[in-house]
């Protein structure tokens, strides 16, 4: 027989126990035991008995039910109460800490205005004491550019009241100077005499000899550092013309000079700027015009033909340029100073800046001059940074000497 069960309502241990082949034997007997049991005299009183122990055990079950319910209704209205309590002592004490904190603020609020108080008190009477004293400071430097611009202008009265005499000393030179040139007859010989003067002057460690007596060998003979210059002087109206051009240049070049200088004193030179260099057979010469107005300009032409002769320098127009320049700039000041002279009292401040401008020129001027002497010097040159020297090849100098 096949005994077909639902099982699902069963506790799964149950289950489990009744799907496993090999507790069939255990089964059958289960089904023996339950038979025998089921079918006995006492089953349906031990069923009777065991609902009549629940029916008591729900009943006591109520009743404690019944009292935990009370209890969890006196706990709740305790914790109620308790709470109440303490929002109430919360808010309390929230009070209190708002009333402390409001008298700590207005307490706070005191101190620091009066320490703003104090503070500005302090810092007025700081800014005072600080007004007072850049005040009298103020006046001290007052008085002391007071006192200095009467010191300047007692200065500026000294070196006037100077000038004036200087300016009138060399007025009567001057005076006297062109009487000279008006007669045609001193003319010639005081001109060589003034211009043997100017250049030992100009060069007080140089060998000059007046030539002019002499074939081919110009006015003056001048020898400086070995170098021999010959020297041609002119004192024409008009610009010196071509014929003693080319005097002075065949005389320098059949002539055992390194070099030549042609001036003119009151004009310029035929087809030559001033401050023209022109080279033959390897013998330099220069063009100078109006050095009556600017003798500085015959100093200048001498360093720069020596430093080219002394140096083998090749000729930079640059730096000709450059000298050229500052020579016309130095030309238009002594215009303007001299044109200026007579009225001096009234045209002193000027005079002042045009004394400093000329300073500042000379300044210039003997710097180029000292770079010119410097037979390291040279545009095109650079400086080594290792051995401080200049070449015209740095790279090659670097790679032979420093690598």
């Amino acid at each position: 027989m096949i005994l077909t069960l639902n099982l699902e309502c069963l506790d799964q241990n149950i289950v489990k126990f009744y799907e496993q082949d090999s507790n069939k034997s255990l089964i059958q007997d289960a089904l023996i035991h339950g038979y025998k049991i089921v079918n006995s005299s006492t089953y349906g009183l031990n069923f009777d008995n065991s609902n009549q122990d629940s029916i008591k055990k729900i009943n006591i079950l109520s009743t404690e039910n019944s009292h935990l319910s009370q209890q969890i209704q006196d706990l709740e209205s305790q914790i109620l109460n308790l709470q109440t309590k303490q929002n109430l002592q919360i808010q309390e004490n929230s009070q209190k800490l708002i009333t402390q904190f409001n008298l700590q603020k207005i307490e706070q609020e005191d101190y620091y205005s009066k320490r703003e108080t104090e503070k500005r008190t302090l810092f007025d009477t700081l800014l005072l004491c600080s007004q007072q004293q850049k005040t009298q400071e103020l006046d001290d430097y007052k008085s002391q550019i007071s006192n200095l611009n009467q010191q300047i202008l007692l200065i500026k009265d000294s070196e006037r009241n100077h000038y004036e005499l200087k300016i009138h000393e060399l007025q009567n030179k001057l005076d006297e100077r062109n009487s000279i040139y008006s007669n045609s007859s001193k003319k010639g010989a005081e001109g060589e005499n003034n211009i043997e003067l100017v250049l030992n002057s100009l060069l007080p460690n140089a060998i000059i000899n007046d030539t002019h007596t002499q074939s081919r060998s110009g006015d003056i003979r001048i020898e400086l550092q070995g170098i021999q210059i010959l020297y041609e002087n002119k004192n024409f109206t008009n610009n010196v013309p071509k014929r003693d051009i080319d005097k002075f240049i065949r005389d320098v070049s059949e002539s055992d000079v390194n070099c030549g200088i042609m001036c003119s004193e009151n004009s310029g030179i035929a087809n030559r700027n001033d401050l023209d260099i022109e080279i033959l057979d390897g013998k330099p010469m220069i063009y100078l015009h109006n050095t009556k107005d600017n003798v500085d300009k015959i100093k200048i032409a001498i360093i720069i033909l020596v430093n080219i002769l002394q140096n083998n320098l090749e000729l930079d127009t640059s730096m000709i340029q450059k000298i050229k320049d500052l020579v016309k700039e130095t030309e238009e000041i002594n215009k303007i100073y001299n044109s200026q002279k007579k009225h001096l009292n009234l045209m002193g401040e000027q005079n002042d800046k045009l004394v400093i401008h000329t300073r500042t020129i000379k300044y210039r001027l003997e710097e180029i001059i000292s770079k010119c002497e410097n037979s390291e010097f040279d545009e095109r040159k650079q400086k080594c940074q290792h051995c401080s020297k200049f070449f015209m090849d740095l790279d090659k100098h670097i790679k032979k000497n420093h690598l």
